[in-house]
């Protein structure tokens, strides 16, 4: 599996593919719209999505982002070792630790590196739309903690107060 974005999610997402396209298209043009940059609406506007059994397939063209979630039957230990990995410094961030604590449900988005611009935004927006919908938080490609914030951007939570 190539990088990818994982989301933990206190509401159970239940959507449709059509559902999922419609959330990830108006990410990106929220992301145009913020950034004056038509490349993000030009996106949203050729992407398509299928049902793959349990998972999702994005498609950009020949490009492809893996939205899976992760079995009801395993949720529960992959967000205890998720707490258990936690590094030392966001081990007694009581708010991540609430978040993940109170998890329900969790998907990841994962993207290829043949061209990782498109995949990774799209990726991005996935995740983006699974938080903002479904009370998520993020850990990122890069692994970084986030929120999404006010404007549909990424908000780095370890440096939010721990309470």
């Amino acid at each position: 599996m190539g990088p990818r974005y994982t989301v933990f999610l206190r509401r159970s997402a239940d959507f449709t593919a059509e559902q999922l396209r419609a959330g990830v298209a108006e990410g990106l043009r929220i992301v145009s719209a913020r950034t004056n940059d038509d490349a993000f609406a030009e996106v949203a506007a050729r992407i398509d999505v299928e049902a793959n059994g349990p998972a999702f397939v994005v498609r950009d063209g020949v490009d492809r982002i893996y939205v899976l979630r992760c079995p009801s039957d395993a949720l529960a230990h992959a967000v205890a070792e998720t707490i258990a990995e936690l590094p030392p410094a966001l081990s007694t961030h009581g708010p991540l630790r609430d978040h993940l604590a109170a998890t329900v449900d969790m998907f990841v988005a994962s993207f290829g590196v043949t061209n990782v611009s498109s995949t990774a935004l799209i990726a991005a927006n996935v995740v983006r739309w699974l938080a903002r919908d479904y009370d998520g938080v993020i850990y990122g490609a890069i692994g970084d903690w986030c929120r999404l914030g006010d404007r549909y951007q990424f908000v780095d939570i370890t440096n939010e107060p721990a309470s």
